[in-house]
């Protein structure tokens, strides 16, 4: 929060730059985090279309952008999707929580 606020970004900023997580994913090979791939990223499956497949998605349909981000990180119900602390803290936060519950409606 420290980082965004010295750059001039509000608590609802924060919030709706982290909805850009709502398209791709993590490869643990590239940033540690994630898995090799998911249900979601597996070679073959309609989600991977034209792209490449293999790591974790944020979201069930990661080339889609929509507001799925905010729904899947406040509900949490699918193990196969990725949730940083990152994601987490946006939920479990007071002045964060209000801004993803208006994105997800």
């Amino acid at each position: 929060r420290k980082v965004f606020y010295r750059m001039g970004f509000s608590d609802q900023d924060i919030v709706a730059l982290s909805g850009a997580h709502t398209l791709g994913r993590a490869r643990p090979d590239r940033s540690g985090n994630g898995k090799e791939d998911t249900k979601y990223t597996k070679a073959g499956t309609p989600q991977v279309g034209s792209g490449s497949p293999g790591g974790s998605s944020w979201t069930v349909q990661w080339l889609k952008f929509d507001n799925s981000y905010f729904e899947d990180i406040t509900e949490q119900k699918d193990p196969e999707l990725l949730v940083m602390e990152t994601d987490d803290v946006l939920v479990k936060d007071d002045a964060f929580r209000p801004y993803v519950q208006k994105y997800a409606a």
